[in-house]
């Protein structure tokens, strides 16, 4: 009987303040939502970011500007790019040091925003060796490809995503079109083909490349925010990840980054 008493009791006090009692179970209702919701978002983008590393393939490694945690691995956003100490001299001497390394693809990320005419826009913004259209797995529609000679002059030429291509209203044929990176002009030497692949979340389509040199001038600064290593076969991958962590750590003296 001292059950029925409390819940007729609690029902009372409910219907007594129901105003109150409704804002409280609206509060705890949205609260559960909130938690939901972001859960959900995490979820998502760990998805997309493994999606995208494992699109890589197995025999590729990212060596990232993060501290080293025993026991924990660094969220990506966490890779504040203003913080990173990797250097084009590492990658050189990794490809001169450590074996059986296919290829080591330099990226750094400037910002801005790009313009064609009246028509503005932020895009995702790509500086890296010419060799990572191929690890990402992305191809020319038209015009020529970033090569060697652009990064040794850090010459300001860009190939613009198809999204980018169709927000600026250019066409395939619309080739050594100037757009502007905040002040600075970029000539356009092609296009890429549409693609659905993505970089930790981003649409590939929305990218604008650029070489490394010419992305780290926009960044005013001389390190890089990535390093994709491709190993020459699968089974090399852990070996590789061992002696890239020893030579980088030799280096800087202190694990300031994350392979």
């Amino acid at each position: 009987m001292i059950y029925v008493s409390i819940i007729q009791f609690a029902c009372t006090s409910i219907w007594a303040k129901n105003l109150r009692s409704f804002l409280t179970m609206l509060g705890i209702i949205i609260g559960i939502f909130s938690v939901v919701m972001l859960s959900s978002a995490a979820t998502g983008v760990k998805a997309q970011v493994a999606e995208f590393i494992n699109g890589l393939g197995p025999n590729t490694l990212i060596v990232l500007p993060v501290p080293s945690i025993e026991g924990q691995q660094p969220a990506f956003q966490q890779a504040a790019s203003f913080l990173s100490t990797i250097t084009s001299d590492d990658a050189d001497l990794i490809v001169q040091k450590v074996h059986n390394i296919e290829s080591v693809q330099k990226a750094a990320f400037p910002s801005g925003i790009a313009s064609y005419g009246d028509k503005k826009i932020i895009p995702f913004m790509l500086g890296a060796s010419p060799g990572i259209t191929k690890v990402f797995r992305i191809e020319l529609a038209t015009g020529r490809a970033i090569i060697e000679s652009d990064a040794t002059d850090s010459n300001k030429v860009v190939i613009l995503g198809d999204s980018v291509r169709s927000q600026f209203g250019l066409s395939l044929d619309d080739v050594n079109k100037t757009i502007k990176i905040g002040k600075e002009e970029f000539t356009v030497i092609g296009y890429f083909a549409p693609t659905k692949n993505q970089m930790f979340g981003l649409d590939l389509g929305t990218i604008i490349f650029m070489p490394v040199t010419t992305a780290q001038k926009l960044n005013g600064r001389d390190t890089l925010d990535r390093l994709f290593i491709s190993t020459l076969h699968n089974e090399d991958i852990e070996q590789v990840s061992h002696d890239v962590e020893a030579l980088l750590k030799d280096r800087h003296g202190e694990n300031d980054f994350y392979v």
